[in-house]
């Protein structure tokens, strides 16, 4: 099964620019921006989550050179892009970084297997990602790759971050009601998720 990012999507972050706004509702979805203050200099990231939901949280970065030519492109007065091609969603690099970090979860901690009974997917924990993260600690993190760590800060809330944490998601979930990490996973998967066609 092929997966990506519902690319549609993208379309709302052009509000923080031509809208100059700093938090955005479309939908069930809320989208809030954010610059953090490093020794490198400011970084500006964003966040994506569903307002009736807990099950995740998506927080990512772009690069300040991105963030610079947008709010260039926005004319003073109209507050509309100048060339449309230059947006939030149009940008290939901002789309394609969201896109693989994505997937690079999905493909390391899950595994889709057909069951022809109930003709349908069935998604289930990756037999790598149980051996990695075996006996992992809260607050401890653990390398699932070359660029992908997991973080438990309790046993019902998980954080899942590349290397230089501009892209992480924050993942809970019931353990009371039986719930576990594929919960969430699943809730993502339906919400912003979408199939590219069957490999």
């Amino acid at each position: 099964m092929a997966l990506k990012l519902d690319r549609n999507i993208m379309q709302w972050f052009d509000s923080f620019f031509e809208d100059e706004k700093s938090s955005v509702q479309k939908n069930n979805f809320l989208c809030k921006s954010y610059v953090r203050k490093t020794p490198e200099g400011d970084k500006t990231g964003f966040t994506l989550e569903k307002e009736n939901s807990d099950y995740w949280k998506m927080y990512f970065e772009i690069p300040q050179e991105t963030v610079i030519r947008l709010k260039k492109n926005v004319h003073p007065i109209f507050r509309e892009y100048i060339y449309e091609k230059r947006s939030f969603y149009n940008d290939n690099m901002i789309y394609d970084f969201i896109n693989s970090n994505l997937l690079n979860i999905f493909n390391n901690v899950a595994v889709y297997t057909y069951d022809k009974n109930i003709n349908a997917y069935i998604m289930n924990f990756s037999r790598l990602f149980v051996e990695r993260c075996r006996y992992l600690s809260i607050g401890e993190d653990r390398k699932i790759t070359e660029n992908l760590y997991i973080n438990a800060e309790t046993q019902e809330n998980f954080r899942i971050f590349n290397r230089d944490r501009s892209f992480v998601i924050m993942f809970s979930f019931d353990a009371s009601e039986g719930e576990n990490l594929l919960d969430s996973l699943i809730d993502l998967r339906k919400s912003i998720i979408i199939n590219d066609g069957i490999k």
